[in-house]
């Protein structure tokens, strides 16, 4: 009797399995990524499940485990794989379930000779919180990836904000350093506009004879105007040349001051001493005894005394024997050694010249022996 009710009880629960498929033998609309709660997408989702391409919880929510399915269903059956359950998707579906519904009616009626259905028993209390509490894990389950992946977008930003951030003070700054580094101006040439004159004499003193002439000359630059004053006067060129004549002993000052626009000035001052006595030797002794037309007889080893007095009321002459320098200036005195003369008789010449060219000598004989 367990037995007969047992059958009986399992050929029910077939019969409204086929009760139900049958209701259900078809999708009403297009489903798609993102809708949730949906009783087209609980229907989906037991369908793929029953076709062994869906394993996870059957919660009415269209998200990334139903897609998956989706594109793994109409990659069998031959649609497009884009993962929105459309029209052809659905007719591949409903056929299947057309089929599905056809064998279970076939093996009700075998097992049963009828096709009366019998109703479905109501669900217990306990059976709606089972599935409630499933449709609530599976939500969780997408709240905390939906977490992690928010999560991960905001890290994401905030880099991208701070890398931002950093390219714009990056920006600012190279700005700021191409403001502040504009090429240092060419300094403009500087030019030198000091007045600048000078005499053509080595020495600011000249020493000339009694009734001779002499002429110097200048140059300039940087001058508007030029002025004598001293022994000469008057407006003068920036640059030329003087030529003077002396008929009187003395001393004359010329001095030339030059200037430019600014105000600046420069003064050069040439000195000339005018002589009436030339150049003249008063003495000129060796050992002390006079150069007369005599003879003087040393041996090689023997040194010997030079002394000479000048007449001129000139600078000091520069004296030679031997063509070696012995000394300058109107009187002087020189240790002569015989060894620097050739041996044997010979003429040495004392020879004297002054500033202005003036030349005088006085020959010694000589004859040094061993």
């Amino acid at each position: 009797m367990k037995k007969h009710v047992a059958v009986i009880f399992g050929l029910g629960i077939l019969l409204s399995s086929v009760i139900a498929a049958k209701a259900d033998s078809s999708f009403s609309k297009d489903l798609y990524f993102g809708m949730q709660k949906d009783s087209e997408v609980i229907k989906l989702q037991e369908f793929l499940s029953g076709e062994g391409l869906y394993s996870g919880p059957i919660t009415g929510n269209y998200f990334s485990l139903t897609m998956k399915a989706v594109i793994a269903f109409q990659k069998r059956e031959g649609v497009t794989a884009s993962g929105y359950f459309g029209p052809k998707s659905r007719t591949k579906a409903d056929v299947i379930l057309g089929s599905q519904i056809q064998a279970s009616e076939a093996q009700a009626i075998a097992e049963t000779g009828s096709t009366t259905t019998t109703p479905i028993p109501p669900k217990t209390t306990n059976d709606v919180v089972n599935a409630l509490q499933s449709q609530l894990d599976a939500l969780l389950q997408q709240v905390v990836l939906l977490q992690g992946q928010l999560k991960a977008q905001q890290q994401t930003q905030q880099s991208v904000q701070a890398l931002q951030t950093q390219v714009s003070q990056q920006t600012q700054t190279l700005q700021q350093i191409q403001q502040n580094t504009s090429p240092a101006p060419i300094p403009a040439p500087i030019v030198d506009t000091t007045p600048k004159l000078d005499f053509d004499r080595q020495s600011p003193t000249s020493y000339i004879l009694e009734g001779s002439g002499q002429s110097f000359s200048w140059t300039s630059s940087n001058v508007s105007t030029c002025t004598a004053s001293g022994d000469w006067s008057g407006s003068r060129p920036a640059n030329g040349t003087e030529s003077l004549s002396f008929t009187k002993t003395g001393s004359y000052t010329y001095t030339l001051t030059c200037s430019n626009n600014s105000g600046a000035q420069v003064s050069k001052t040439l000195n000339v001493v005018v002589n009436s006595v030339a150049l003249k030797i008063t003495s000129l002794k060796i050992n002390g005894a006079e150069n007369i037309g005599q003879v003087f007889n040393f041996k090689k080893g023997d040194t010997f005394s030079l002394d000479w007095t000048l007449q001129q009321s000139m600078a000091n002459p520069t004296c030679y024997f031997a063509n070696n320098l012995v000394g300058s200036g109107l009187n002087g005195n020189k240790s002569i050694q015989a060894a620097t003369l050739p041996m044997g008789s010979s003429v040495a010449e004392f020879r004297c010249t002054n500033v202005v060219g003036n030349v005088i000598s006085s020959s010694i004989q000589l004859n040094i022996t061993e």
